[in-house]
């Protein structure tokens, strides 16, 4: 899985490094600021390595699908293009939340609130008035 590959990477490069290869598969590189991309690696590199391991370990071995049915509220699942694999995760909340709304981002990296902070507020705004109405 992709966390069992994370973990060997990070224990065998560090997480620093980790994160220098693998933004490109969080942070569209080619538009936001280069200082941006910058910090977030420096920022998120400031975790604890072992509490990422451990974290990742957890993640590897646990399913909660079946758990899905029992969300009651309604729920909006952001979907970035690069996770959206046919009968993955994304894919399984789509068919067990009862009340399930998805936007999907084709072709967006993982951390699309990281990379549009600004649209993913308008998006969850949009979602949250159209639910539950304006204040």
């Amino acid at each position: 899985s992709g966390s069992s590959a994370w973990i060997e990477r990070i224990e065998k490069d560090g997480l620093r490094a980790f994160l220098e290869a693998v933004v490109g598969d969080r942070l569209p590189l080619d538009r936001v600021d280069p200082g941006y991309v910058r910090w977030y690696i420096d920022e998120t590199a400031r975790n604890d390595t072992a509490f990422i391991l451990r974290l990742l370990r957890l993640l590897a071995g646990l399913d909660l699908s079946d758990d899905l049915p029992a969300i009651r509220c309604p729920t909006l699942v952001v979907v970035p293009g690069t996770r959206n694999t046919p009968g993955g995760p994304y894919a399984t909340m789509a068919a067990k939340i009862p009340d399930v709304s998805m936007i999907h981002h084709a072709g967006e990296p993982q951390s699309l609130c990281d990379a549009f902070p600004d649209r993913s507020a308008a998006e969850a705004l949009e979602f949250l008035g159209r639910r539950f109405g304006t204040a």
